[in-house]
């Protein structure tokens, strides 16, 4: 769990074969704020439910119901 401290956001990662996903889920009807983990590599957004601009930022804000699942390369 990467967010222990946060009850509204469920964060984990998952590596297999030399591969890192990384879920982020917002499970809250509001937005709510969070602080993108350090992790080696770029981030490639593999799945969303809500348009997404700009994947490079450190703080996100997940829209309500929200989840993305990002590759870490």
């Amino acid at each position: 769990d990467l967010c222990i401290n946060n009850k509204k956001i469920f964060a984990y990662t998952r590596t297999y074969n030399n591969e890192t996903l990384l879920c982020i889920s917002n499970f809250t009807d509001k937005n709510v704020k969070y602080k993108l983990p350090k992790l080696e590599g770029e981030k490639e957004l593999l799945l969303n439910n809500y348009e997404v601009e700009n994947i490079n930022e450190e703080v996100i804000i997940l829209r309500p119901y929200e989840t993305r699942l990002y590759k870490i390369k």
